[in-house]
């Protein structure tokens, strides 16, 4: 077997060190404790207490209508389809029920759909 040679080391040179009188530091300022937060502004917080998804399916529902035939509309699609799974998978025929009486209940439906 054979040795790997190692370099010889070198005698590494000191520095002499400056120093400097404890009058001429600059001067640091402490960091200042953080803000606490805030919490969220009164706006962004849902209106009416409704989950998002229940909210967007409100709004197909008001559009265009008034806040009554709003109510009536989302109070039938709920009471036809309890679970939102179900109106996932159904036609939109099956989902138009719960806007007869309003305009455009077709395109309603369509949305909900996508929504």
């Amino acid at each position: 077997m054979t040795r790997a040679k190692s370099k010889p080391s070198m005698p590494k040179a000191s520095k002499p060190k400056a120093t400097k009188p404890e009058a001429s530091k600059p001067k640091v300022s402490k960091p200042q404790a953080a803000k606490p937060q805030a919490s969220k502004p009164e706006a962004s917080k849902p209106k009416g207490g409704k989950p998002v998804l229940e909210t967007m399916l409100y709004a197909i529902c008001l559009e265009d209508s008034t806040v009554e035939e709003a109510d009536a509309s989302f109070k039938k699609l709920f009471a036809e389809f309890p679970d939102l799974n179900e109106v996932r998978v159904s036609t939109v025929g099956e989902i138009e029920r719960a806007f007869l009486g309003q305009t455009a209940s077709e395109w309603r439906a369509f949305r909900v759909i996508l929504v």
